[in-house]
């Protein structure tokens, strides 16, 4: 939002050849941008950041429940005893 004053007070100060408002302006522009830009890549780090962070917990805690009580164990040990044959 303070960024379209800054480019709005500059584009003004430019048309009406206001050479102080024109510095003014891109002095403001400049120290928005220099503040602004850490707070998104920021906010863009930490955004990726705690989606990796869930998607690794759900994928534990999935796994888990899938794995516990030795479950795929006795999928499989059902799996070996219904095959025709097997066993013999």
């Amino acid at each position: 939002m303070r960024i379209s004053y800054a480019q709005r007070d500059f584009s003004t100060a430019l048309s009406g050849k206001d050479v102080d408002g024109f510095y003014r302006a891109v002095r403001n522009f400049v120290v928005i941008i220099c503040i602004a830009a850490p707070l998104f890549s920021f906010n863009s780090y930490l955004e990726d950041r705690l989606v990796l962070t869930w998607r690794s917990y759900i994928t534990r805690v999935m796994l888990d429940a899938y794995f516990g009580n030795r479950c795929i164990f006795v999928v499989c040990s059902i799996a070996v005893e219904l095959k025709p044959g097997h066993g013999d």
